[in-house]
C-alpha cells in the first residue's frame, strides 16, 4: 500500500480518495499490471499467480446438505413431495452412481454441532475447519520461507559488514590498528 501511495504521490495525487479514484477510472487490465507491478517490485506474487497449495485451499468450500451427485447431477428427492431433500454425509452419490463414491463420501457428516475448548457448544463445518487447516499450514510454510529468506539476508549483511571492517582495518596506519 505504501509503494502505491508513494507512486500516486509522484503523479500528484495527495489523498487517499484521489487514489481510489484514479484505480477505479482504470480498466481492470491495467490495473492489474499496475498493482502487480508495484507486487514484483516488492517480491510478493503477482495476482493470478497461486501455488498448488492455496489453489486447493481456496477450492475446499464449507459442506452443505443440499448436494448434487458429483457424476450425473442429480439431487436427492423427498419420494412423498419430489421436494428437494437435505442429506447428512460427506459427498452424496445417487443410487446409480453410489459404488462410485470414494472411501468415506457416504459417510454421516454428524450433528454439525462441537464443543469448544471453553465447553460451549458451537455449530462447526467440517468443510471450514479443513479450509482454515490449510489455510494455516500455508501461513505457517510462508512465515517459514521468510524467515529463511531473513536469515540469508542478515548473513549476507554480517559478512559485508566484516568485509568493510577489514578493509577499513587494512587502511588504518600501523600505530592505530588495534
Amino acid at each position: 500500500m505504501r509503494e502505491l501511495l508513494a507512486e500516486a504521490h509522484r503523479v500528484e495525487m495527495r489523498s487517499v480518495g484521489e487514489v481510489l479514484m484514479g484505480l477505479e477510472g482504470v480498466e481492470p487490465a491495467m490495473r492489474r499490471r499496475l498493482l502487480n507491478g508495484l507486487r514484483k517490485r516488492l517480491g510478493f506474487k503477482t495476482s493470478g499467480q497461486k501455488s498448488l497449495e492455496e489453489a486447493q485451499a481456496c477450492a475446499r468450500s464449507g459442506w452443505s446438505p443440499w448436494q448434487l451427485c458429483p457424476i450425473c447431477g442429480c439431487q436427492p428427492v423427498d419420494e412423498m413431495t419430489g421436494a428437494p431433500q437435505p442429506v447428512a454425509v460427506r459427498r452424496w452419490h445417487c443410487a446409480a452412481h453410489a459404488g462410485q463414491a470414494a472411501p468415506g463420501d457416504m459417510e454421516p457428516m454428524g450433528s454439525g454441532i462441537r464443543m469448544s475448548p471453553s465447553g460451549a457448544f458451537v455449530e462447526y463445518n467440517p468443510g471450514e475447519i479443513e479450509k482454515e487447516r490449510a489455510e494455516a499450514e500455508l501461513r505457517e510454510r510462508r512465515y517459514q520461507e521468510q524467515l529463511a529468506v531473513r536469515k540469508l539476508e542478515a548473513d549476507a549483511r554480517r559478512r559485508q559488514k566484516e568485509a568493510e571492517d577489514e578493509v577499513f582495518r587494512r587502511e588504518l596506519p600501523p600505530g592505530l590498528a588495534g
